[in-house]
């Protein structure tokens, strides 16, 4: 088994530390618990730097015996008033609560010598959970709402996977998985209503003859009514020229006799 190199940030020398180990190394899990989905912390050294303080390191290199374990655990939690009104506040919805803890444990030649809960690091780390599928939708956005002491705090989504949620924290506390709807487009504006006597603009009309679409002369009168005047005075027309026929052959047949 070898050792392998690792820079902590506040100190000059690279402390040596076995990986797979906590017999003089530092041992990393994530465990997500029953009713939580996968959850994974892409950059480990992240969470060893901000986790290891100088004094442990120190510690480590006078007794290469010393090892530690670094547990992630998130677990379901109930509901949040402080995250919930957060949530309102900036328009999201609630998906789901859990609660975020660190677990650190100090080995000495394998003995475990207790179990220290880790509230806040010197660094932040990212921590990808996945987005439940009941609660994906199309145009949907995720966050994080951490409530640390009372003061919640929005934490948004840093990947563009629409089935993760990827956020950075330097803080174990609850924390509530919420959404936000895409805004749907605005309607087009109605049109205004015509102003009482103003004028018709005008239109076009399309020849059924030609398909060939006419300018409109701004009359809009009742074509219909147009049409019967007509008619009625052809027939007057009519009657009066049968009239003036009947009378001159009736004139013709008594001059005749």
């Amino acid at each position: 088994m070898s050792d392998e190199y690792y820079h902590i940030k506040g100190t000059t020398t690279p402390a040596k530390y076995v990986r797979l180990t906590p017999i003089g190394g530092v041992v990393v899990s994530v465990q997500p618990q029953p009713g939580v989905p996968a959850v994974s912390l892409p950059n480990q050294q992240a969470l060893i730097d901000a986790a290891i303080t100088p004094a442990e390191i120190a510690e480590r290199v006078s007794n290469p015996g010393i090892g530690y374990e670094l547990v992630l655990k998130v677990a379901p939690a109930s509901a949040d008033d402080v995250s919930e009104q957060k949530a309102q506040d900036e328009g999201h919805t609630v998906a789901a609560y859990y609660e975020i803890t660190l677990e650190k444990e100090k080995f000495v030649g394998g003995v475990s010598q207790g179990v220290t809960m880790v509230t806040t690091l010197s660094g932040g780390i990212r921590i990808v959970i996945e987005i439940p599928a009941e609660f994906r939708a199309a145009g949907r956005s995720f966050a994080m709402v951490r409530n640390h002491g009372g003061t919640a705090e929005v934490l948004p989504d840093l990947d563009n996977d629409p089935n993760t949620l990827t956020f950075e924290t330097d803080r174990f506390s609850p924390y509530a998985l919420v959404y936000k709807d895409a805004e749907p487009p605005a309607p087009p504006p109605a049109p205004k209503p015509a102003q009482p006597g103003a004028p018709t603009p005008p239109t076009t009309a399309t020849s059924l003859q030609t398909g060939v679409a006419s300018p409109q002369t701004g009359d809009n009168s009742n074509m219909g009514l147009w049409v019967v005047l007509l008619a009625v005075a052809a027939l007057g027309l009519a009657a009066t020229l049968g009239a003036r026929v009947l009378r001159r052959r009736t004139s013709e047949n008594r001059d005749s006799v």
